[in-house]
């Protein structure tokens, strides 16, 4: 029976604000090294012999983004199912393992696409091992030895012992308090939940049908409403908006009788905080973490993080310094599983730095925020090649294109010219207009917005590409 890998896409990774933010969550951003956790995911995947391509869930908003991701590494065989809302992982899973039924049967490899793993080696025995039981119709699961009294994550009571590193799951428990969290680290029989399985398509869906009868009857009426385009895989927001939000754990894994545990040693973190990425990323004798533009005195136990400018740290210890372009974030290591809670302050009071980046991704390629006034903004803009922005119009501002980089195909109502390096145009508002790259290399654009009103919304679109 065929493994087909079913990547998990959603979240929003509010832990790691400022870096990580709705509209460009940690799973697409280089965390460590120059490529992506959800790269780093699809490729420590595609090293098991004779895997099939990868499934791939993820939000409307970011499905250029994951595309995009892929192909860069050269990943052009690949589905993507949309959700139109986010509905956790049971419903996410019912919705990739009812697609995969409509062919044969298959085991599934499910995987978050934000976790680091360190030991390519033992994550791809863990996953020989977990089929073998997989095609017995057990349901299995990943767990890690902890190694500290982690409060962030869930933990499995390991059961009777099947053979070595793999167990029967006796309980599943939510993220406990920190006693209790230390007593499972003493007694040794615990482990880290991963949330990552390995299961037959047909035995989860089964599970769904007994444990959640209402959700799995939701499922099987909305693939009816199925729309498959060239890249993505769409299904019907009326139902699925009605399924109850639920993790795979509560919804289906804690009422299964047939659920194993592999052990899985492999140097694991679902880089799910600033505490946890600090311990992932150590890199002085001082036990700091450093990334970007850094210079440190007399500092320890720290993690400092640069973006788009010189951080300088002198006499820091237990401290967490997070540096973007429109966002500087201070807090205490020890404090960082609460910064979630200050998102969503952030949010409550309509602060945007809370859910938007000042890079902004599209199917073309993406802008940056340079400048903003109360009249004007100014904008990096930067177009893949063989690419093209929609044919639009904006009501309430004028635009100044500058290029800084390859050749601009411009459309100006009935004109279209080409602008090259050091080239410039006008586009009045209320004026058709659309930029294009039809060469093979990058076109980079400095876009100059006069107006009262300067806010993406205001667009007008009369042709897409992309179907927007």
């Amino acid at each position: 029976m065929k493994l087909i890998p079913i990547i998990l896409c959603g979240g929003s990774g509010t832990r790691l604000w400022p870096l990580s933010r709705d509209t460009f969550p940690k799973q697409f951003i280089n965390l460590k090294g120059d490529t992506s956790p959800l790269q780093e995911t699809i490729r420590r995947s595609a090293l098991i012999e004779g895997i099939s391509p990868p499934v791939l869930v993820c939000a409307e908003e970011h499905r250029f983004l994951v595309a995009e991701q892929l192909r860069s590494m050269g990943v052009d065989s690949f589905t993507l199912l949309l959700e139109p809302v986010a509905k956790n992982t049971a419903p996410a899973l019912a919705y990739a393992a009812s697609y995969i039924l409509r062919g044969e049967d298959a085991n599934l490899l499910v995987l978050p696409s934000d976790h680091f793993i360190e030991s390519d080696d033992s994550f791809l025995q863990a996953v020989q091992k977990a089929t073998t039981y997989s095609e017995n119709q057990f349901l299995v699961t990943f767990g890690i030895d902890p190694v500290r009294a982690e409060t962030a994550y869930g933990y499995m009571l390991k059961g009777k012992s099947k053979e070595d590193d793999v167990f029967m799951v006796e309980e599943f428990i939510e993220k406990p308090h920190k006693e209790i969290a230390q007593s499972y680290l003493e007694s040794g029989n615990y482990l880290w939940n991963s949330g990552m399985f390995v299961f037959q398509a047909s035995s989860y869906i089964n599970e769904v049908h007994r444990n959640r009868p209402e959700t799995f009857q939701k499922i099987f009426d909305s693939m009816s409403t199925l729309k498959e385009e060239k890249d993505f895989v769409r299904i019907g927001k009326a139902l699925y908006d009605e399924i109850e939000s639920e993790s795979i754990d509560y919804a289906v894994m804690e009422g299964a009788d047939n659920v194993l545990v592999v052990s899985l040693d492999a140097n694991w973190s679902d880089l799910g905080s600033w505490d946890s990425m600090h311990a992932a990323n150590l890199s002085d004798l001082s036990n700091n973490s450093i990334v970007g533009d850094v210079v440190v005195k007399d500092t320890q136990n720290s993690l400092i993080r640069a973006e788009s400018r010189l951080v300088v740290a002198l006499g820091l210890d237990d401290l967490v310094v997070v540096e973007t372009p429109d966002a500087v974030m201070v807090t205490k290591l020890s404090e960082s599983q609460n910064i979630k809670r200050l998102v969503s302050d952030l949010k409550k009071i309509g602060r945007i730095e809370g859910s938007i980046h000042q890079k902004g991704f599209r199917p073309w390629g993406y802008y940056e925020n340079l400048k903003k006034g109360d009249l004007y903004k100014v904008k990096r803009i930067l177009v893949r090649p063989r690419e093209s922005l929609s044919l639009q119009l904006h009501r309430h501002r004028s635009e100044h294109w500058v290029v800084v980089r390859g050749v601009a195909l411009v459309t100006l109502e009935e004109n279209i010219f080409e602008l090259k390096e050091n080239q410039s145009c006008f586009i009045p508002e209320k004026t058709k207009h659309r930029l294009q790259n039809k060469k093979h290399f990058d076109l980079e654009i400095i876009e100059v917005q006069t107006g009262s009103y300067l806010e993406e919304d205001d667009i007008v679109r009369f042709d897409d590409d992309y179907g927007r």
